[in-house]
C-alpha cells in the first residue's frame, strides 16, 4: 500500500503538484507524506 502512495505522489510531482514540501537547506527540498502510524515517505 505504501509503495502505491509513494508512486502516486511522484506522479503528481512530475506534473508540478508538489504538495507538502519543506526546505532542508542549500536548495534541497523535502517532499513530506505521512502514511499511517510511524511511516513517513
Amino acid at each position: 500500500m505504501t509503495h502505491r502512495r509513494l508512486a502516486r505522489r511522484l506522479e503528481k510531482a512530475q506534473r508540478g503538484l508538489l504538495g507538502d514540501v519543506e526546505p532542508v537547506g542549500e536548495g534541497v527540498m523535502e517532499m513530506r507524506g505521512f502514511s499511517g502510524p510511524g511511516w513517513r515517505m
